[in-house]
């Protein structure tokens, strides 16, 4: 007879652990609450212990039919721990419909941060006819028009087509967020597409390769670039690049948490005696926590938009409205891909709520 013991944080959860390890004639021989260790009273969980048995060579249901009894039982309190926690779930939101609990158990799925899910669906409940409130695409259609007016874009970048100096812009973020790659879209977009004349500049000479990779995308798109390793050659190239519509700025990426890199790419877009446009780049599978704290470090650097990178290595997009409800920047730019244009979109309030309420996603809870 196989003997293991199971801790888990509920009942559902270690019953489920026992079924997959030893399988479904696995007999339970004690259960019982327990406490983690820690210091007292932080941080100290409940847990169940239970241990179960298997014997693996002659056991056979049919032959025990006390079994079947133990299995009816167990499946009972399979039920019942189902239903304690869908009850425990939406204990808050009980004025909720069937197709609102559905949503709402969407929104959290796809990330929202559960007090601005609850808001969404407590103002809806507040506003809207309770008939309404019953059917399923009324609610998306609701949510959407509530997620657009929580989110702001500022619409792609627009060149000084008037006036006598280029438009400049600088991405900034930290390392992994696809700057370099983000740039030669961008590059690509006003060259290729709006026929534009544009020149690159990059300040990133800490990566190893990051200038070879730039250098390479210059070449494909016939783009002049130039290499600044201090503020007074950024400036110098400035001046060389006074005839163009558009200056992209490559810079390097450093953790939000280095302050003298910081403080250093500061004083190198300090000398940019005309406007300049600062995009934050962001990574959305990124934790959310550590994007904040991104957001509030880069201040040092005025960004003037947020640029979310990376939506197609993930599944997830409730943090773009979570970023939305903590940001004072608006979003800019949304990039799909590697793809040397094609992967980049202007961000768009419409596109980025179907993103978090899909309705075909919503449906496969």
């Amino acid at each position: 007879m196989k003997i293991k013991k199971y801790t888990a944080p509920n009942m559902w959860q270690a019953l489920n652990q026992i079924k997959e390890e030893l399988g479904p004639e696995a007999l339970i021989l004690q259960t019982k609450d327990i406490k983690e260790k820690g210091v007292p009273g932080i941080f100290k969980k409940r847990r169940v212990e239970v241990v179960a048995a298997v014997d693996e060579e002659s056991y056979k249901v049919s032959e025990s039919p006390w079994i079947e009894d133990l299995k009816n039982q167990l499946n009972r309190i399979d039920k019942n721990i189902r239903y304690f926690y869908k009850q425990t779930k939406y204990k808050d939101l009980s004025y909720l419909t069937t197709a609102g609990q559905k949503i709402y158990a969407h929104l959290l799925q796809q990330g929202v941060k559960k007090e601005i899910a609850q808001q969404l669906m407590k103002k809806m409940s507040n506003e809207i006819n309770q008939e309404k409130i019953n059917e399923s695409t009324f609610i998306i259609d609701y949510l959407t028009a509530q997620m657009r007016g929580m989110m702001r874009t500022s619409g792609p970048i627009q060149l000084n087509l008037n006036e006598k100096h280029p438009k400049v812009v600088a991405l900034v973020g930290p390392t992994g967020v696809g700057k370099t790659t983000t740039l030669a879209k961008l590059a690509a977009q006003f060259k290729i597409y709006e026929n534009k004349k544009v020149a690159l500049i990059t300040l990133d000479t800490y990566r190893m390769g990051a200038v070879e990779q730039l250098k390479s995308y210059a070449q494909i798109m016939t783009l002049p670039l130039t290499v600044a390793l201090t503020p007074q050659e950024l400036k110098e190239a400035l001046y060389k690049y006074r005839d163009k519509d558009l200056i992209l700025i490559d810079t390097s990426g450093r953790s939000q948490f280095d302050k003298t890199h910081l403080f250093e790419l500061k004083g190198f877009l300090q000398i940019i005696k005309s406007e300049i446009e600062v995009h934050l780049l962001l990574s959305l599978n990124n934790k959310l926590v550590d994007m904040l704290e991104m957001i509030k470090r880069f201040q040092i650097l005025s960004p003037s938009s947020l640029l979310i990178t990376k939506l197609d290595e993930t599944m997830y997009y409730g943090d773009i409205l979570n970023i939305a409800a903590e940001a004072n920047e608006p979003f800019s730019y949304i990039t799909t891909g590697q793809n040397v244009p094609e992967d980049i979109e202007v961000a768009d309030v419409c596109k980025l709520s179907q993103l978090i309420l899909d309705p075909a996603n919503c449906f496969r809870i």
